[in-house]
């Protein structure tokens, strides 16, 4: 599995990446917000779906069928 560990260490080397090409890692620092808030609450070893905990916590619980939005064309 690809733990939350993990997709954190690669996103901080994305952005240090981006930044080293004098590219402003907008999306990926975003992102990156989402990776710490997980391993603060201890998902740093789960596999990296575990972020919908993050989402849930930030949205105010467990979202319901109704309330999922799904983007046609991205899977």
């Amino acid at each position: 599995t690809f733990t939350v560990d993990l997709l954190c260490k690669d996103n901080s080397l994305a952005i240090q990446m981006a930044r080293e090409a004098g590219a402003p890692p907008l999306l990926a620092n975003a992102i990156q917000t989402i990776n710490e808030l997980a391993r603060a609450q201890g998902l740093g070893r789960e596999d990296s779906s575990a972020l919908v905990k993050v989402y849930e916590q930030l949205l105010g619980g467990a979202q319901s069928d109704d309330q999922v939005v799904v983007v046609q064309g991205l899977t």
